[in-house]
């Protein structure tokens, strides 16, 4: 519901700012926690060290896609694998805090938009 004068909205809108903040400062720490100071990762099942994503090195999009709900992240490459499993992309706490910002309207974002669809 939204107030004549539309503090509710507003309210909201701020409570999801400092929430985006704040997930984002966490999952930053979580990945670098989940990462330590490993470069790469064993594919489970293969005995090949595979190195993980980056961003400087690669495009988003050869390595991962959204699925049709536009929350989890799949992998598409054996990079894409380790690099989601060693940093939790998918963790429940991550796929919750995705489907917020979804409907809050801020998820993913017009960056994220563009690696995601290899324009960026």
């Amino acid at each position: 519901m939204e107030s004549e004068d539309g503090r509710i909205v507003w309210f909201w809108n701020d409570f999801c700012f400092r929430q985006t903040v704040k997930a984002v400062f966490t999952q930053s720490l979580t990945c670098n926690r989940n990462k330590g100071s490993d470069i790469a990762s064993v594919v489970p099942g293969t005995e090949r060290l595979v190195r993980f994503f980056s961003p400087r090195a690669g495009r988003w999009n050869e390595h991962f896609s959204l699925d049709r709900a536009g929350v989890t992240i799949l992998a598409l490459t054996e990079i894409g694998e380790a690099t989601a499993r060693i940093f939790g992309f998918n963790t429940s706490d991550r796929l919750l805090e995705r489907q917020a910002l979804q409907i809050a309207g801020r998820y993913p974002t017009e960056a994220a938009r563009r690696r995601i669809s290899g324009a960026a």
